[in-house]
């Protein structure tokens, strides 16, 4: 698949078009390689730096991480703890699901955080 703009990216993984709790874009506008950590780990984007990733994704955000990230050029999007947490728990719901006809449901109880 072709890159994809932040914008776009965003809208394919944000519910409901809602937005970032923060961005921070000094790198790529085309993102082509991504890396997620869930919940809050904004320092855990510091392992991405040299390594060809675009965008790094998780929930929570930090202001001891915004110069290392434009000083490495990484693109850094911090979705929200609970919507970064939710991709994991639903994607294990499909797989048992779709593998071990085993009936799930996801109860959404956003915290807004």
């Amino acid at each position: 698949e072709s890159p994809l703009s932040v914008k776009e990216l965003l809208a394919r993984i944000l519910p409901d078009n809602s937005q970032p709790r923060c961005l921070i874009l000094p790198g790529s506008e085309k993102i082509s390689t991504v890396a997620i950590v869930s919940g809050g780990a904004p320092f855990e984007a510091f392992q991405a730096f040299g390594k060809g990733i675009d965008l790094y994704i998780t929930g929570e955000p930090s202001h001891s991480v915004y110069h290392e990230l434009v000083e490495n050029k990484l693109n850094f999007v911090a979705a929200g703890h609970y919507a970064t947490e939710v991709w994991g728990v639903k994607a294990v719901a499909a797989r048992l699901a779709r593998e071990k006809s085993i009936e799930t449901i996801f109860i959404d109880i956003p915290t807004g955080l």
